[in-house]
């Protein structure tokens, strides 16, 4: 006959090894639910820090536009006591001399060529011909911005406009702006915005 004793002590043998595969199961479920909190939360970091650069890219992105807003009011304002160049914009003749791409001086470029690509994007446009402003010339806006705006105004020519049985003669510019960012040879780039306006100034 099986003694007491023994039934006791097999039924606290049993309950001993359920009680070690209970806690076991617990540990695994523990550290399943520990990765997933980990994931999750590694997750929202990443969230947080992709809005946080797409907020700073938008808000330097507003900052250039504003900087080249500024310079294109402070070009304009240059352009009214340019004297324009004596030559004419050139007939198309399907020839782009090279010499007429660079034909610029103190930031007031020549007609451009009516068979040339735009000079502004044009690899043989030479970075001389853009004119830095200060940012003493437009104010606390420029040292915001931390970049350099420059400018280059090209002469388009002299129309006519009949006006009161006289007629008024007009000096047409293109002005081209752009901001340019400190750090082009560096991985930090800022945002460069270009912009652009056709301005009259009657004589």
């Amino acid at each position: 006959m099986i003694r007491r004793s023994n039934i006791r002590h097999l039924k606290s043998s049993l309950a001993s090894l359920e009680i070690k595969s209970q806690s076991g199961v617990a540990l695994i479920i523990s550290l399943l639910f520990l990765i997933i909190i980990s994931l999750v939360s590694i997750a929202g970091l990443q969230g947080v820090a992709l809005q946080e650069t797409m907020t700073s890219g938008t808000y330097d992105r507003n900052i250039a536009f504003q900087m080249s807003e500024a310079a294109l009011r402070f070009a304009e304002e240059r352009a009214k006591s340019l004297t324009p160049p004596s030559s004419s914009p050139a007939l198309p003749d399907d020839n782009c001399p090279t010499s007429s791409i660079n034909a610029c001086t103190n930031g007031l470029c020549e007609a451009p060529d009516f068979d040339c690509m735009p000079r502004w994007t044009l690899p043989e446009f030479e970075e001389d011909n853009w004119v830095d402003i200060t940012s003493s010339e437009l104010g606390n806006l420029g040292d915001l911005a931390n970049t350099t705006p420059q400018y280059f105004i090209e002469y388009l020519g002299q129309p006519s406009e009949i006006k009161q049985s006289k007629t008024q003669q007009y000096n047409i510019y293109r002005i081209t702006v752009r901001n340019k960012s400190p750090n082009e040879e560096n991985t930090e780039q800022r945002s460069t915005v270009m912009l652009q306006s056709v301005y009259s100034v009657p004589e």
